[in-house]
């Protein structure tokens, strides 16, 4: 199975005018986000909210933020800070655009203190002389703005097309489950293919009808290209197991086959809504081992490839 799937929201971006407050020369915030998110003005709204009153920082506060949506379902804000010749960067995230947005408000309003609070027990805002450096926020502050995680959860189906394996061109239907970081996914794929015959070009009325199924322990590399789009680098070592039946002889007989087989997959996950991607990938894989099915023990009617290929498209879900 290709791996958990993971997704993104998607936006055009819009930036916004610097941030407007009391003294412009004091606090600017250049502001660039989905469509959809909070506006500059909006921000300007909260940090002025949470202080109780202006905004007035001093020396002055320049401010970069760009938002974006993460292919794991979650939001993210670069926000990088300079502020009387020093200069400050972190990441924060949440479970949507606003809480992102709520989480950069409440940063700035740390950095910079109200000329006069209307409510100065309940900002947690440090006094005016002692602005409080971005690198250096409290825990406790940035527990206040720390995301609701996601369950690290990814279940993936999907179908598959391939060749190499069985007799002809083959198809069947896979399912992955496993567990996801944001560079990293461990993952059970358990694969069923449809069933196919071989017959004996001597004996057309006799050969062999086959089955076969696969489990795989995958370990993946993801990497995010930019919403919407992330790739999967993805390789494991699992067992195939084909059972065959023959058919059109007196005494037809079964046998069933099983050996290792080494994996390795490249798959692109395209976000359609938070939590779901459609994951298209292009899988080889090579036998360890390559059983001889006869018919009589005198005609063989199949035995694998030294390489199979096969395309998987899937619909990831990530939890």
């Amino acid at each position: 199975m290709g791996a958990i799937a993971s997704l993104a929201v998607t936006g055009s971006l819009s930036v916004a005018a610097p941030l407007r407050a009391q003294s412009e020369a004091s606090l600017s915030v250049a502001w660039s986000a989905p469509a959809t998110c909070p506006t500059a003005e909006d921000l300007e709204r909260d940090v002025a909210q949470i202080l109780g009153g202006p905004a007035r920082p001093e020396p002055p506060l320049r401010a970069n933020v760009e938002v974006r949506a993460a292919v794991d379902g979650t939001w993210r804000a670069r926000l990088a800070t300079t502020q009387g010749g020093a200069e400050g960067e972190r990441e924060l995230s949440g479970v949507d655009c606003e809480e992102v947005a709520h989480a950069v408000a409440l940063v700035l309003a740390l950095m910079v203190a109200p000329v006069e609070p209307a409510t100065p027990s309940h900002s947690g805002v440090a006094p005016a002389s002692d602005p409080v450096p971005l690198p250096g926020a409290s825990p406790a502050s940035a527990s206040s703005s720390a995301p609701r995680r996601r369950l690290p959860l990814l279940v993936r189906t999907g179908a598959t097309l391939g060749m190499g394996t069985l007799p002809d061109l083959d198809a069947g239907m896979a399912a992955h489950l496993g567990l996801w970081g944001d560079r990293w996914s461990a993952e059970v794929r358990i694969a069923a293919w449809l069933p196919q015959t071989a017959t004996i070009a001597a004996e057309p009325d006799e050969g062999a009808k086959f089955w076969m199924l696969a489990a795989t322990p995958v370990a993946c590399f993801r990497q995010d290209v930019g919403p919407p789009v992330r790739l999967d680098a993805c390789a494991g070592v699992g067992v195939t197991w084909m059972h065959a039946r023959g058919f059109g002889m007196t005494d037809p007989t079964s046998v069933t086959a099983r050996w290792g087989t080494v994996r390795v997959e490249q798959a692109v996950s395209l976000a359609l809504s938070e939590g779901v991607a459609l994951r298209p990938g292009l899988q080889l894989s090579w036998p360890l081992s390559r059983p001889r099915f006869a018919v009589r023990n005198l005609a063989e009617v199949h035995r694998p490839e030294k390489t199979a290929v096969s395309g998987v498209l899937a619909v990831e879900f990530g939890f």
